[in-house]
């Protein structure tokens, strides 16, 4: 059964990048994909980046998301 996870807890980002970048490793043992592996590695660095704006206070929600409402909200 899947782990279950949180969107708000760093530790939870982290454990999710540290998975994905197990699968890397392991596809590159097997030397299947360099696309896939770089790929997934920008997924890892997301995530992990993810994990230290939430340890520092950023809202959870997409940035470009919260950018369109700050622009909605100073327009009015």
């Amino acid at each position: 059964m899947p782990r279950k996870t949180d969107a708000s807890n760093p530790a939870d980002w982290v454990w999710m990048a540290s998975s994905d970048l197990e699968m890397v490793r392991l596809t590159v043992a097997q030397q299947v994909s360099f696309t896939a592996c770089r790929s997934k590695l920008a997924e890892v660095a997301a995530k992990t980046m993810k994990a230290a704006l939430i340890r520092l206070g950023w809202p959870k929600s997409h940035p470009s998301c919260t950018t369109k409402e700050r622009m909605l909200t100073t327009q009015n």
